[in-house]
């Protein structure tokens, strides 16, 4: 990560979007296939504009966005920006998701 202008995630399955989430808390600007699991992250923590999309289905649209990252560097994440984004959803907040969503199931 340290060396990284961004990180590259063409995953046409992933099951949670965390190597989305590490990547900005390691300060990355991300390129990311435009499946929902990464979509649904970045609602989640309101970042769009730390992650440029592409079509998984178009490998020109991933080149280009690489091209544009490595020309035309973005910068860091600034720290203050990521506590801003990360302190907005704790454990507990996730831990009573997870109940509702069980408690909707049972029902």
């Amino acid at each position: 990560f340290k060396e990284s202008k961004a990180t590259v995630l063409p995953s046409v399955f992933e099951g949670f979007g965390l190597p989305l989430i590490e990547s900005l808390v390691k300060g990355l600007p991300v390129i990311s296939s435009d499946i929902d699991v990464f979509k649904e992250q970045v609602s989640i923590y309101d970042c769009e504009d730390l992650v440029e999309f592409f079509s998984s289905d178009e490998p020109a649209e991933l080149a280009e966005c690489m091209e544009k990252a490595i020309k035309e560097p973005r910068h860091r994440i600034p720290q203050e920006r990521l506590k801003q984004l990360f302190l907005k959803r704790t454990w507990e907040d996730v831990a009573k998701e997870y109940v509702e969503a069980l408690e909707s199931i049972k029902k």
